[in-house]
């Protein structure tokens, strides 16, 4: 189907705004042309809009007819994209629009990310603000920017936006369930500089590729067997016992999606591309022995590159010192909850690394349900770096979000849930990052509750979000704001 195609979904004023998202780029650092489209939309329907300095949103909408007198209901998303794209993808996501398409009541885009993180969140709430037969209270919408790469446009709202009493963050990825807290997180750079050398003139250049792998969200997937492909190829190289020296290696764009492919050019003297590709594939099947449930086939190249003879690489010691200090940062999940063996207390996730021309860099994102774990994790980043006179940057702390179980915002969406699929949904701690830890900061006595349809993949170009959950989440929406919780 073409990329219109979405548009003839119900409900289509959801769907409309959704195709809309799709066609203006929008990764993180890239949002004020939607930021702008959105704002002039508003203006044109007569809707108060405020833009900061950040392209947030705040729009406001008033009651309607007989709702005057119900508590505001704020409603809250981010207008950034995780931009991810399969390997042999050509799409430019500062230029290109998101192409779409339908398979099995399912919407995906053409090898890239879809934004259904969280552009299907906003496009919800944007139907409610731009719908006119609607019953609601006073309502707020406040769409932030740079969500996926430290909540930077949460961080510095304007706490006079936050004025409702309630607040439903549409950034969940699960229908029939009701997130009440969630992680924080922190970023972590570890830097390691090394000496050059120029290799041999008689060395080969290889670039050995190791890709195919699933990947994923950093947080939601860290617990699901995905393999991270930058600590992968490092232990191969490592275990193979080739003498080779490392020009660069690369892998990864942002820090929270798990890593799927790798690459490293290095220089090897005396050996075959036959030789070097047969030690490397003896080893893949003992260490995707241990995944073989939860990953795809590992698949692994390598490839003579021309060169020139002023290319300069590590020597073999140093060259097996980044790679020892990329396999012993802590990477992935650290601990479950003690309430729960399927939650994630605490994990990290190295993300991107660069390294090149003498400089190493590793960027990790840690995520805690628990504020002081991670000062203790980062301890152990510190003492790993330390002991490979490397040094280590910490930045970009966000809060967890703590659940209020109590409150009379989650009762109220518990009957909504109750009454429409005649079940109790399920109320949970999300090991992700949602803005509402941030959010609580600047106003700490905003209840606040989470949801949002069925989305699989996100962060990766698998991403995909499910049509029947959409539509179920819109109806819940609509029916919560026909009956608002009372002061």
């Amino acid at each position: 189907m073409n990329s219109n195609s979405i548009t003839e979904l119900e409900p289509k004023i959801l769907w409309k705004w959704f195709d809309d998202f799709c066609g203006i780029p929008h990764p993180s650092f890239h949002e004020k042309a939607l930021s702008d489209f959105i704002l002039n939309k508003a203006k044109e329907i007569g809707l108060y809009v405020e833009q900061d300095s950040k392209n947030n949103l705040l729009i406001r909408k008033p009651a309607s007819k007989g709702m005057e007198d119900k508590p505001a209901i704020a409603m809250q998303a981010h207008i950034d994209m995780v931009p991810q794209k399969g390997v042999n993808s050509k799409h430019v996501f500062e230029r290109d629009p998101i192409a779409t398409y339908i398979r099995d009541g399912w919407v995906y885009a053409d090898d890239t990310t879809l934004g259904a993180d969280n552009g299907i969140g906003a496009a919800m709430a944007l139907g409610v603000m731009f719908s006119e037969n609607l019953s609601h209270p006073a309502l707020d919408l406040i769409l932030t920017t740079e969500e996926e790469i430290g909540m930077g446009g949460a961080e510095v709202l304007n706490p006079a936006w936050l004025s409702a009493p309630y607040l439903l963050n549409l950034d969940s990825e699960d229908e029939r369930v009701i997130t009440v807290a969630c992680a924080g997180g922190r970023d972590i750079t570890i830097h390691l500089d090394y000496d050059l050398k120029d290799i041999s003139s008689d060395s080969i250049v290889y670039e050995i590729k190791l890709h195919g792998l699933k990947g994923g969200h950093s947080g939601i997937d860290i617990n699901n067997g995905r393999v991270n492909a930058i600590i992968m190829l490092s232990q191969i190289l490592i275990s193979s016992g080739i003498n080779f020296e490392l020009i660069s290696l690369n892998a990864g764009t942002v820090r929270n999606a798990i890593p799927r492919e790798v690459s490293a050019i290095v220089a090897i003297e005396g050996q075959s591309m036959g030789d070097i590709e047969g030690k490397l594939l003896e080893l893949l099947p003992i260490y995707s022995e241990e995944f073989k449930h939860t990953e795809n086939p590992f698949q692994l190249s390598v490839s003579s590159v021309a060169s020139d003879t002023e290319v300069k690489a590590a020597t073999y010691e140093n060259s097996l010192k980044i790679l020892n200090l990329i396999c012993s940062i802590p990477n992935g999940m650290i601990k479950n909850t003690h309430f729960s063996h399927d939650l994630v207390e605490i994990s990290t996730s190295l993300g991107v690394a660069r390294i090149s021309d003498g400089n190493c860099e590793l960027q990790c994102l840690m995520r805690s349900l628990i504020d002081a774990s991670k000062f203790g994790l980062e301890q152990r980043f510190k003492s790993v770096a330390d002991l490979a006179g490397a040094r280590m940057e910490s930045d970009g702390d966000y809060p967890a979000w703590q659940p209020e179980m109590e409150s009379p915002l989650l009762a109220s969406l518990v009957k909504i849930f109750t009454d429409y699929y005649d079940e109790k949904p399920s109320i949970k701690a999300m090991h992700a990052g949602l803005e509402c830890g941030i959010l609580k900061k600047h106003a700490p006595d905003m209840q606040m509750v989470s949801f949002g349809p069925n989305i699989r993949q996100a962060h990766s170009p698998k991403e995909c979000v499910e049509i029947k959950s959409v539509q179920e989440c819109w109806q819940l929406l609509v029916n919560f704001l026909a009956n608002p919780p009372v002061n």
